[in-house]
């Protein structure tokens, strides 16, 4: 993934990211919606070691981000600005690298025609600011979402900078 800015004083939410199936009828594969106890606090703050939820559905790695101190954050908060009462954050998080979210490895093998999303909300984006969702089929190389995939700047639209990333058609087996 290519380093295109500096993601900075900035507070990003993802609040559900969903893998869904759809022919005729749409079923859930895969969610998350950091509203479990265990996901409380999860993540990144400051020069700290990141922490994942016990669940093992998703990890975050600050190599190269520059947070240096317990301000500079990308962890899950009780803030609950979307549909639940706790969210995933992005706070004043700088430096030469990103910080990422991975998810646990999704079976889709018995799907067909998946589709992806994950809600999120913008507050206060600089020009230099970004966030990027992409996915990576089969040990692929990553691949944007066709929507919302690359996001610079103050570039959302929507109610309160709140949008959903998607992509869909995906096939494979993880």
């Amino acid at each position: 993934m290519k380093n295109d800015a500096f993601l900075k004083i900035i507070i990003l939410t993802i609040f559900n990211l969903f893998f869904t199936v759809g022919i005729f009828s749409q079923s859930t594969i895969w969610s998350e919606d950091f509203e479990t106890a265990d996901d409380l606090g999860k993540g990144c703050a400051g020069t700290s070691t990141c922490t994942a939820p016990a669940s093992g559905k998703w990890s975050l790695d600050k190599s190269g981000a520059g947070m240096t101190n317990s301000s500079d954050y990308c962890k899950v908060t009780d803030a609950g600005n979307m549909n639940g009462s706790q969210e995933l954050q992005w706070k004043d998080v700088a430096g030469s690298s990103d910080v990422i979210l991975t998810t646990e490895s999704i079976s889709i093998s018995n799907y067909s025609n998946v589709s992806i999303s994950a809600n999120f909300k913008e507050g206060y984006c600089g020009s230099s600011d970004y966030l990027k969702f992409y996915s990576k089929i089969d040990g692929g190389s990553e691949v944007a979402f066709t929507t919302y995939g690359e996001n610079t700047g103050s570039t959302l639209s929507g109610d309160n900078g709140e949008a959903t990333a998607s992509a869909s058609g995906l096939s494979g087996s993880t």
